[in-house]
């Protein structure tokens, strides 16, 4: 009954919404981008053996995949690794990843859909990053004996409330996972109100903490952009990362006031979306800001701009090796923050607004420690920033103090792969 009243709003949802969805099939490329693939029709993954089907949403579920990935095909080489995402920008971000065999976009949850591509694809386990509850999807996996397994699991404050209010629904759904591996015990205890079973649920932390890049590799990276973006030894270098329509503006007031009071101050603009480049461009010209794209630095140099748009996807992590100051987007409006812990694994000293309910753990752990300066609104960013930029000592605390923190934070992708093989022996 379960089943037959959400295929009956699924379908019926699909039939109302169909004259929006065509419309952005005709306007936009990158939705009509293996339309064939979400609708079960997957490319020839393999032929025969064994192999593990991983998902992950976009570019941060992808990212917190890799080091779990690492450690899988080291402690599995016989098994063929498939990662299938749902986000265009998260396929292109996978494709740079070595140690995937297949790479695929997921199917919709239509059950015709997902039975094609469970079939096509037979994996010994299937594996979820973060809280991907697809209901069709999983009943077809776990009738055909497959088990399901979510990894790295969080359920944000809006999420539970929205969760709690269908709890007699997603009870039954969630019994077709084999297995919960949370972040942290907060994580658990909103899983297990929800319906999970106590004996499936452990808490295992965020792979995250892996994703770091070696000594080496930070000074390769480092020096590649300092050379490519035209930095100089005394500049001072602040990244937006990740930022979010309404703060853009935040940041640019800051930036303009702090280059008032300090010389040699660069500041990379990176949003969240790709979609919203032409907007933060147009912004920048509607203020008379002289500013640079990253995807012309390969052919240009930069000359006097002091801004610079990243417009590339998948960069941002490595940019924050030349950063001297990092504020984490999505926080200065109720969007609920972003990913702080690359940031602070690399010694940079790390701000962000009020609105980080989608990173608690993180941004308190580094908060509690003072690894990170939580500022209340825009006001509060210009004194932080300038403070960061002028004393140099106390930025390089703060970093310090974070990339300690994220080091000691490691190894939740032994620990979730520990849970798996028991999957893979039987």
């Amino acid at each position: 009954m379960i089943y037959f009243i959400y295929n009956t709003l699924l379908y019926s949802i699909s039939i109302i919404a169909s004259p929006y969805f065509l419309c952005k099939l005709v306007l936009y490329k990158k939705h009509r981008i293996s339309l064939s693939q979400r609708f079960g029709k997957l490319p020839q993954l393999i032929a025969d053996g064994k192999s593990v089907w991983i998902h992950a949403v976009s570019v941060g579920e992808v990212a917190a995949a890799m080091p779990f990935i690492e450690e899988f095909r080291k402690t599995f080489p016989d098994y063929k690794i498939l990662l299938s995402t749902v986000t265009v920008t998260g396929n292109q971000f996978a494709k740079k990843e070595k140690n995937i065999d297949g790479l695929f976009f997921f199917p919709f949850d239509y059950s015709f859909a997902v039975k094609k591509a469970i079939k096509h694809i037979s994996p010994n386990v299937f594996i979820t990053f973060e809280t991907e509850i697809w209901p069709n999807f999983l009943k077809y996996a776990q009738d055909m004996k497959i088990p399901c397994i979510l990894i790295n699991g969080r359920i944000s404050p809006d999420s539970f409330k929205h969760y709690k209010k269908t709890k007699f629904f997603f009870k039954h759904i969630l019994k077709n996972f084999a297995a919960f591996c949370m972040q942290t015990e907060q994580d658990k205890t909103r899983i297990l109100e929800l319906g999970a079973e106590k004996r499936k649920v452990r808490v295992t932390g965020n792979t995250k903490f892996d994703a770091l890049v070696s000594k080496g590799e930070n000074a390769d990276v480092k020096n590649k952009f300092t050379k490519l973006f035209g930095i100089k030894e005394n500049d001072k270098v602040i990244i937006a990362g990740s930022t979010h329509k309404g703060e853009e503006e935040k940041v640019l007031d800051a930036f303009e006031y702090i280059c008032q009071k300090a010389s040699n101050v660069l500041l990379i603009l990176a949003p969240r979306h790709p979609e919203r480049f032409g907007e933060v461009t147009k912004l920048l010209k509607g203020r008379n800001t002289d500013y640079i794209l990253r995807s012309t630095l390969d052919k240009s140099k930069r000359e006097k701009q002091q801004v610079i748009i990243l417009d590339t996807i998948g960069e941002l992590s490595k940019l924050y090796t030349i950063a001297d100051v990092v504020f984490i987007g999505g926080s200065l409006v109720p969007t609920g923050g972003h990913n702080v812990i690359e940031p602070a694994s690399l010694g940079k000293p790390v701000v962000f607004g009020p609105y980080m309910y989608n990173f608690t753990e993180s941004a308190n752990l580094l908060l509690e420690s003072k690894g990170a300066i939580q500022i209340p609104d825009g006001a509060g960013l210009v004194a932080c920033l300038l403070k960061l930029i002028l004393n140099p000592e106390y930025a390089e605390q703060i970093g310090k103090i974070a990339k300690e923190i994220v080091q000691e934070k490691k190894g939740a992708s032994k620990r979730n792969l520990e849970i798996i093989s028991g999957f893979l022996d039987n």
